[in-house]
């Protein structure tokens, strides 16, 4: 079948393949537990040691959609600015290094009361911890704490440190979330490692799971806005799609809308083991997570 360039395609066709992106949330029972888990941590009084969470799971595998699924759940009805506004849950992205000035500047800019980034460690943690209490802030979320596994173990430990400090300053739970190597810098000190329950993500398996991951996989085909609602069916189209996902729920995902680009573009409107093959894959530029990292290297 001929695959149609953009300027050949409808307007709806096009609006349907941007459409198509815009995952909705699934929730499958591990997805379920760990955000209970969460949730519980917003529903818990202020402690004078709160208990945090890391959210440990390979690249591409749903920790992000998790955290901003929690937020969401979390976000405030009213104004940011209203004084009777209540945020339990505010997340920001880990800094490139570890460096708790930046941290807190990251923070006090997700809050929208960011100054200068001169300003000193002691006054943006104050102006946090008052914001906090205003806020009734419960959880902080920092996605990609692996982050800091690239600076020095000094830097490392003292950014660890600070985020004790913060936590116990100003009563709020802290979830991390990274790909295992968080195992290890968290590791480096048993206190700090002591304070964050892991949770695991692990990658989906054809022996172990893969009824869960057909159920997940049919939930997403509306969302694909196929005009031939053929329902996937058979164990091969859905262990062929966990092969060549790798077992990364993202990934499997990101291959969905990928193969139903192509059934737009072709015509086909519909997804079938058949359009599962190597074959197939390579002629519509699809590249497995593993050969991505073997270019990227081969660039250095």
């Amino acid at each position: 079948m001929k695959v149609r360039t953009d300027s050949l395609l409808s307007p709806e066709d096009l609006g349907r393949i941007g459409s198509m992106k815009q995952t909705p949330w699934v929730g499958y029972d591990r997805a379920v537990m760990i955000r209970q888990e969460m949730d519980a941590l917003v529903r818990q009084p202020r402690l004078p040691r709160p208990s945090n969470l890391v959210l440990v799971g390979d690249s591409n595998n749903g920790k992000s959609t998790i955290l901003r699924n929690f937020c969401k759940k979390h976000f405030p009805q009213n104004q940011l600015n209203s004084p009777n506004t209540k945020l339990p849950v505010v997340m920001v992205q880990t800094p490139p290094h570890a460096n708790e000035g930046r941290l807190y500047y990251e923070i006090l800019t997700e809050l929208g009361a960011a100054s200068s980034p001169n300003e000193s460690e002691t006054s943006k943690l104050a102006r946090i911890k008052l914001i906090f209490e205003h806020l009734d802030t419960k959880v902080l979320i920092l996605d990609d704490l692996f982050n800091i596994g690239s600076s020095t173990i000094a830097l490392r430990r003292r950014f660890l440190n600070a985020l004790r400090n913060l936590g116990n300053e100003c009563g709020v739970s802290i979830i991390g979330a990274g790909t295992p190597e968080i195992l290890n810098i968290l590791a480096s000190d048993p206190s700090i490692q002591n304070r964050f329950k892991p949770l695991f993500l692990p990658r989906w398996n054809k022996d172990e799971s893969i009824g869960e991951f057909a159920r997940i996989m049919s939930s997403l085909q509306e969302s694909l806005m196929l005009k031939e609602q053929k329902p996937f069916k058979g164990r091969e189209f859905f262990e062929r799609l966990l092969v060549f996902s790798e077992g990364l729920l993202g990934e499997a995902i990101a291959l969905l809308h990928l193969l139903a680009e192509n059934a737009i573009r072709t015509g086909k409107e519909c997804i079938e083991a058949e359009d599962i093959t190597r074959e197939h894959l390579k002629k519509i530029n699809w590249v497995s997570p593993k050969d991505r990292s073997r270019h990227t290297g081969d660039l250095y």
